[in-house]
Order: C-alpha cells, then sequence, then structure tokens
C-alpha cells in the first residue's frame, strides 16, 4: 500500500484555477500567480535592491508556478529561468 501524498503537483496543478487567483488578487492586490507571500511590491523593493536590469539572467530556484519568475521578466525586461525542486 503506498500511503505518500503528493501535495506537490495537487497544489500547483491548480494554482491558476480562478479561486485561487481570486484569493491572490483580494489578498495581494495584484496576482502574480504566486503560491508564497511574497507581493508585488516587495518583488519590486526587492528588485531594485538586487539591480536587476533588462540585460541580466536571473535565476529563480524553488520557483513554484513561476508566476514571480514571469513577473521579473515582464516588468523589469531581465531573462529569468526558474527551476523547481523535488517535492
Amino acid at each position: 500500500m503506498n500511503d505518500q501524498v503528493d501535495l506537490y503537483d495537487s497544489h500547483y496543478d491548480r494554482v491558476n484555477d480562478e479561486a485561487y487567483r481570486s484569493i491572490r488578487q483580494a489578498t495581494y492586490g495584484d496576482d502574480l500567480g504566486q503560491a508564497s507571500w511574497i507581493t508585488a511590491e516587495e518583488l519590486q523593493q526587492f528588485c531594485a535592491w538586487l539591480g536587476i536590469r533588462a540585460q541580466h539572467r536571473v535565476l529563480e530556484v524553488a520557483c513554484g508556478s513561476g508566476g514571480v519568475a514571469t513577473r521579473i521578466a515582464e516588468t523589469m525586461g531581465a531573462e529569468v529561468v526558474g527551476v523547481l525542486t523535488d517535492a
């Protein structure tokens, strides 16, 4: 008998469902598609601290749904590579 429960895929397979998107919009005011607690304002601040620019490449480790990586690419113009880790 396999008692292992796949909490990773069961979560990330649904991260773009309307219910999750509505909750993120209501909670953060801006839906990044994030599965973390980061807000769009905090993300912009982190990018500023790191000096991320259009000519940069950014590696995001444990990127989850990729929403934060996508926002960095869209707003900063940087090339972003997201790496999933084994759950």
